[in-house]
């Protein structure tokens, strides 16, 4: 480990790895439910690419937030944040993908009440917001502990260890299991430096390389995407990424357009399902390559427009900064 702490403010590189995330999951990984034929989809590289998107994100949720200004009454201003920026624009989705029949009653009930990661089946896509809110949760017992990491590790494994024990006990979505270490490694590296030497990188780079065989060879016999061996992936991959990206690139600043998409990257996520779910109702092609040219020309720029407006919108009214996006601590 070389040089100076990582500063997160507006980084290009964390943007870059936010927009290529979203789109991987709104552009390619999702479509199979409105398009058939998709190429690809289950094959080892799909299953390690929507790992890492989805790790990454909860790895520079984590980063993020682990520079968090620890002043004043900061924690009840951290919570509040959260509630104003995260969890309405999450309650507006949720009542969408209920009125469109994307998610039940119960299920709405216990999404809302963001409960249903330990009370599975959580909702469709919305799964992932309910998750981070459990992560967010905790995060500022995790932020005061990663200043000693002698804290933060074993804090972090009696949270793993209670994880591990409820599902054992009562059944949760392994995903919270799975994803959580990537958002501890997050908070540990938002006040350290990340891997930068030659000889940091290319051993971070063999441990992911190791990390992805028990994804690609489906070791367990369990989908890549809820098995505790993809734990390693889900962890390691998004590091090396912002590793190997702010060593090739340095202090990279976003450009207007990747700042904006990046800004918008958490309203992509919540309106992609619905937007392409109106569309499949208005019109379906006969023709699966039609249908893909429908979705793509059409139902794509239609949610990252609106997904932009809907951003805008938010922060004329002062109180969203995205999770997934903003490239600040929050």
């Amino acid at each position: 480990m070389t040089g100076r702490p990582q500063r997160a403010e507006r980084n290009g590189i964390i943007d870059a790895m936010r927009v290529g995330g979203i789109l991987y999951i709104v552009a390619y990984w999702h479509l199979p439910s409105y398009v058939s034929g998709i190429p690809g989809i289950g094959s080892p590289p799909s299953e390690l690419m929507v790992t890492l998107a989805l790790g990454s994100f909860v790895f520079v949720s984590g980063y993020l937030l682990g520079n968090t200004t620890r002043s004043g009454q900061w924690i009840a201003r951290f919570y509040r944040r959260r509630f104003y920026r995260i969890y309405l624009p999450f309650v507006l989705a949720s009542i969408v993908f209920l009125a469109m029949s994307f998610e039940n009653a119960a299920t709405f009930v216990k999404s809302i009440f963001l409960v249903s990661m330990f009370l599975p089946p959580p909702p469709l896509t919305l799964w992932f917001v309910t998750m981070i809110a459990a992560f967010y949760a905790v995060a500022p017992l995790l932020i005061v502990a990663s200043e000693h990491p002698a804290r933060l590790w074993p804090i972090a494994a009696a949270i793993m260890a209670l994880l591990l024990l409820y599902n054992e006990a009562w059944g949760l979505d392994k995903r919270i299991v799975l994803y959580f270490p990537a958002f501890v490694a997050g908070v540990y590296f938002a006040r350290r430096a990340l891997p930068q030497s030659t000889r940091a990188l290319a051993a971070l780079g063999a441990l992911t390389v190791l990390a992805a065989l028990p994804v690609w060879f489906r070791l367990t016999g369990v989908e890549p995407q809820y098995a505790l061996a993809s734990l390693p992936w889900a962890t390691l991959a998004p590091l090396a990424v912002l590793s190997a990206g702010t060593r090739a690139a340095g202090q990279f600043r976003s450009p207007p357009a990747l700042a904006v998409l990046g800004e918008a990257s958490f309203f992509m996520y919540l309106l992609h399902r619905p937007i392409y779910g109106a569309l499949v109702r208005l019109w379906r092609a006969p023709d699966p390559l039609e249908q893909a040219a429908y979705m793509v020309l059409i139902g794509l720029p239609l949610v990252v427009i609106l997904a932009v407006a809907a951003h805008f919108v938010m922060r004329r009214l002062n109180i969203h900064r995205p999770p997934f996006a903003a490239s600040r601590a929050a």
